[in-house]
């Protein structure tokens, strides 16, 4: 029993404990430090910056056009802005070499050289040259070994923005548009 009589009295020591001072020690001392971390966060930051560099790069090789980018993204972007880039400085022939003329129609009749100028122009007077283009969206699909995309763009005229799109097929390594909805 606790306080038998019988048994000898022991003397009262406190059980160590995380706060109590250990034999020598005063106890008025700080515990002891937490073990650093920063070789954890060092490793994180490290794989993070990989991560970081390797996403960079993928973007970088689709703006560039290389390898797997370059038929998926980047190919038929560069000629949707080439198309346009035309446009804006008012070299209609350059922007025509950009259709698939065996495919388009303007007002149920064959787009030459000519009847695309002639309605470049007349758009250009009735509402302003193009000031100003961008791209918001495009989606890029192959089925069958076909590839076709489909761009979108901004298309700003003085002070007027529209939406353009353009529909894009790859012959021969060389995106063409197959069909658009405004100049």
């Amino acid at each position: 029993m606790y306080n038998d009589p019988n048994q000898p009295r022991q003397p009262y020591e406190p059980q160590p404990t995380e706060y109590a001072p250990s034999y020598g020690q005063s106890p008025y001392a700080a515990p002891p430090p937490r073990k650093s971390r920063r070789g954890i966060w060092i490793a994180l930051a490290i794989v993070g910056a990989v991560l970081v560099l390797a996403c960079g790069g993928c973007a970088a090789l689709a703006i560039a056009g290389v390898g797997f980018f370059a038929s998926s993204l980047a190919a038929p972007s560069a000629a949707a802005n080439n198309y346009y880039r035309a446009i804006e400085s008012q070299q209609y022939n350059v922007a025509y070499s950009y259709l698939d003329t065996s495919s388009l129609n303007l007002q149920e009749q064959q787009i030459t050289s000519e009847t695309f100028s002639l309605a470049a122009e007349a758009r250009d007077a009735a509402n302003g040259k193009v000031t100003k283009f961008s791209q918001t969206n495009i989606n890029v699909n192959t089925n069958n070994g076909v590839s076709t995309a489909v761009v979108t763009l901004s298309v700003t005229r003085g002070r007027q923005t529209y939406s353009v799109q353009l529909q894009m097929k790859e012959e021969n390594n060389v995106w063409k548009i197959t069909d658009f909805n405004n100049i």
